[in-house]
């Protein structure tokens, strides 16, 4: 028989849910290929904010297409859900130092940007969004509409409908 130290408990491996503004997004060559780098900052409590970190390298449906098609400006509002990889308050600096972040870091894996999980854009953004079509001219309403009869000539039209009627008394 196998001990707990012997065996993954993979109800163990929770999924989080975060949502916070991107604070920064990067298109990055790997040894795999390319991935997006995505930051976000959310709010842990009063007065105090984390970064989660995760990357994506879905160009065809995930959240690097997103980005591609312009929809992850810094500042947007998402809602990220992923498992947490690592945490971690201290980095090293170039001479091997230890400094410590701004914010602790939540670094995610399989993260996913749920069907509406793309919150507002910044005012920046809105302000210069270009609406796709043709301009539409809103005027007073017209008065002179055609009425209803004139839609129809079936005379099914113009019958009641049936009433119910009470339940009979036991």
């Amino acid at each position: 028989m196998a001990n707990a130290t012997q065996m993954t408990s993979y109800a163990n491996v929770n999924q989080l849910t975060f949502t916070g503004r991107i604070s920064a997004t990067k298109v990055v060559s790997g040894k795999n290929g390319d991935f997006l780098a995505v930051t976000m900052i959310t709010n842990i409590a009063n007065d105090k904010s984390v970064n989660v970190t995760f990357n994506d390298s879905n160009a065809i449906n995930g959240i690097m297409k997103l980005e591609a098609n312009g929809k992850l400006p810094v500042g947007r509002m998402v809602t990220v859900t992923g498992t947490i990889d690592n945490v971690s308050e201290v980095y090293l600096d170039k001479a091997g130092e230890p400094v410590m972040r701004k914010r602790p870091e939540l670094k995610l894996i399989g993260a996913t940007i749920l069907r509406g999980g793309l919150g507002a854009l910044p005012k920046s953004v809105t302000a210069t969004r270009v609406l796709q079509g043709t301009p539409v001219k809103v005027g007073t309403p017209v008065s002179d509409l055609t009425p209803e009869d004139a839609y129809s000539d079936n005379t099914a039209d113009a019958a009641t409908a049936p009433v119910d009627e009470a339940p009979a008394p036991f």
